[in-house]
């Protein structure tokens, strides 16, 4: 939150609180991503915005829905041999929706 990067969670909780002319989380979302000496309390504040918002609720959903069509696209084109999961896996463990079966995880070898 920091860097000034701007991100698609910032983006959909900023129209969102445009959409709900909520000028205060406006204000935040303006005002504190980017700020090099953004405090704890900053760093708060820009939470409960992207939570208030229903941003972060709506960005996880999207995730878990394109992880999901993902799987389904692999399933369609992997081969189902040994060791085939480690690749079908990828799209949840990068989407933080779950641990892989790989090298030093549970379930790994």
């Amino acid at each position: 939150m920091r860097a000034v990067k701007p991100t698609f969670l910032v983006a959909v909780a900023h129209a969102r609180a445009v959409a709900r002319r909520d000028s205060a989380s406006s204000e935040v979302l303006g005002r504190r991503p980017g700020d090099p000496a953004l405090d704890d309390g900053g760093l708060t504040e820009v939470r409960r915005v992207l939570v208030a918002t229903g941003a972060r609720a709506a960005v996880q959903a999207r995730i878990e829905r394109l992880s999901e069509r993902s799987l389904e696209h692999l399933e369609r084109v992997r081969p189902h041999a040994r060791g085939a999961e480690r690749p079908a896996a990828l799209p949840r463990v990068a989407a933080g929706l779950a641990r892989g079966p790989f090298r030093g995880e549970e379930g790994g070898a």
